[in-house]
């Protein structure tokens, strides 16, 4: 062989010996790249973190209202899905902060919840919120839970309570929480029809609520109008109360707001057949906006800081 020749051989085998190199550095690189590891020469994958998806957790009839309570106050929970039927006889009193993990409470896909309580004579709500044990103020403020159907095909439906001087929902200390898209039936209440509601806002004597919300609440008559819709009373009142596009019939008052309760927003009502479509004590501040009364047998009573904004019809 001559020497170009053997030029040309060493130069091969230099290239082919510096390609083998760069080929096995780039396997034991790619080997042991993070997130993998080598075991037996084989390159297997390191499991991936969890999806940081919320868990979804299903609750159903069978399900205990101590249970369900603790699912509220469950830290790594951020959707309880109710299973469709009857939750008969519940009356539950939660107080849970939830600012760091925001709480969704929906029916499964096409789910009909229902609470009952047919035969109860307790008169107490189905929900009270943010109120501490013993009927004293919670240690902390009751947050960022929502119940609201939306979305899911299913629906909330409350049903055959007879309340005594209560509202159905009760709220107290509470902050960015909301009762959405609940229908009501068979309410009953207690004499002369200024006792008994659907939402009462009120307070626990020592501290602010905040950012309350009802929508889309679907109230049917009760019994010789006993029971009204929305209430707020009591100081020190909430601020920021929203309750849009309501539909009640029958009751001594639609909406009564009273108290020191600032930033009301109560717009796109459908009122029938109520003895006053909305009544106000001159301390209430908010907005009236496009609600429609008709069968009112008394005229709306609107005392300012309580605006009519426009849109209104009250017959």
């Amino acid at each position: 062989m001559n020497q170009r020749g053997r030029i040309i051989v060493i130069a091969a085998t230099a290239l082919i010996a510096g390609l083998t190199a760069l080929s096995v550095t780039g396997f034991w690189a790619d080997t042991f790249q993070p997130g993998t590891s080598a075991a037996d020469g084989m390159a297997t994958p390191i499991p991936t973190p969890a999806s940081s998806s919320p868990p979804v957790v299903q609750f159903g009839p069978s399900g205990t209202q101590v249970e369900f309570d603790a699912l509220l106050g469950d830290m790594n929970v951020n959707v309880i899905e109710m299973a469709g039927g009857t939750y008969r006889g519940w009356h539950l009193r939660f107080a849970h902060h939830r600012a760091a993990r925001p709480l969704l409470v929906r029916p499964a896909p096409g789910a009909a919840v229902v609470w009952d309580d047919t035969g109860g004579t307790s008169g107490d709500a189905l929900f009270y919120v943010g109120w501490g044990p013993g009927y004293l103020p919670a240690a902390n403020v009751t947050d960022y839970i929502t119940f609201d159907p939306a979305g899911t095909g299913g629906s909330f439906t409350i049903q055959n309570y007879a309340l005594g001087q209560q509202g159905l929902v009760s709220t107290f200390w509470v902050d960015h929480v909301a009762f959405n898209g609940f229908h009501t039936r068979g309410i009953t209440g207690v004499a002369p029809g200024w006792l008994s509601w659907e939402v009462y806002v009120s307070s626990d004597g020592v501290n602010r609520g905040s950012n309350v919300t009802f929508n889309d609440w679907d109230v049917a008559a009760s019994a010789d109008r006993y029971v009204g819709g929305l209430q707020t009373f009591h100081n020190p009142q909430a601020r920021n109360v929203t309750a849009l596009r309501w539909k009640i019939d029958g009751a001594k008052s639609a909406i009564t707001l009273e108290g020191d309760v600032t930033g009301l927003d109560v717009e796109g009502w459908t009122i029938t057949n109520c003895e006053y479509a909305v009544t106000s004590d001159g301390t209430a501040a908010g907005i009236l906006r496009n609600n429609e009364a008709t069968g009112s047998t008394s005229p709306p009573i609107i005392r300012e800081p309580l605006i009519d904004a426009g849109g209104n019809t009250w017959h």
